[in-house]
């Protein structure tokens, strides 16, 4: 909650204070009389405002299950004209001008977004099933880059990292065993320490158990935690491909923390599931 709350102000500074330093900046370089602060904070809401609406039309249309790429370029081409016009009249100024202004504040939101998503927090989007019930495809998470700069991963966390074996993709999944711990499993039950993990998040879709040997899906180990290393398994125990099959994670290629469902949609039908929107991890 603390993380979102920071990053809303943020989002409210950028606009009612960045924003307008900037434009007033640009409106004296390109000798816009008539671009005042107080003008500019103005103008910075109304478009503001305007840029949440061309969001939700597109989401309109979902609704309506259109979904096209032409639909989306037009929006998106109405939204640019719009902003500059708007621009264009409220600093009584030129048409290359005000594309000028638009640009800065462009290059200003690509920046700002660049430095949340790099040090702050980063969006997601779940492409599998690994995770569910917890997590469902469709869903798209938030995920705090820097909580584990202040404090460990503990058991429980749903952490996103780089797969070992591909470092360009990411994987999301739970973590189950710290450094020194010793993971076992035993017809699906997991054990850590010798002591039975509760787990009311795991989920098993398959009633059959592979005897150990066969398959390490449901019975492997006993296996120990190496330093600076985790263990982590999807949640979705029979159709999760994990550390039973590749490994440990090594800390440093971990991402963050998942935190929080901030949007829901389903894959197949394109509906929105709002009861999962602000759902936390």
């Amino acid at each position: 909650m603390l993380l979102l709350i920071f990053v809303l102000v943020l989002l409210i500074i950028s606009v009612l204070i960045i924003t307008p330093v900037i434009w007033c900046g640009f409106g004296k370089i390109f000798r816009i009389e008539d671009l005042t602060f107080k003008k500019a904070l103005l103008t910075c809401l109304l478009l503001t405002l305007i840029g949440v609406a061309f969001q939700i039309i597109p989401l309109g249309l979902t609704f309506l299950k259109i979904n096209n790429v032409i639909f989306d370029l037009i929006i998106s081409i109405a939204g640019l004209v719009v902003a500059i016009s708007i621009l264009k009249v409220r600093f009584n100024t030129t048409v290359l001008k005000s594309i000028g202004l638009y640009v800065s504040t462009i290059v200003f939101a690509v920046c700002l977004a660049l430095l949340i998503r790099t040090f702050v927090v980063q969006a997601f989007k779940i492409p599998s099933g690994a995770m569910k019930q917890s997590i469902l495809v469709g869903d798209h998470i938030g995920v705090n880059k820097f909580i584990y700069a202040f404090k460990e991963p503990q058991k429980g966390d749903i952490i996103v990292f780089q797969y070992p074996v591909e470092p360009e993709k990411d994987f999301i999944k739970r973590v189950v065993g710290l450094p020194g711990d010793t993971i076992e499993g035993r017809d699906k039950i997991i054990y850590v320490n010798n002591e039975p993990l509760e787990e009311p998040y795991a989920v098993h879709t398959d009633p059959h158990i592979f005897p150990k040997g066969v398959q390490v899906r449901d019975s492997f180990g006993p296996i120990k935690v190496p330093e600076d290393k985790l263990f982590v398994l999807g949640d979705n125990r029979d159709q999760s491909y994990d550390s039973r099959f590749w490994g440990f994670v090594d800390r440093k290629d971990i991402k963050g923390k998942a935190f929080v469902i901030y949007w829901s949609q389903g894959k197949e039908n394109s509906q929105v599931r709002w009861g999962r929107i602000g759902k936390p991890l």
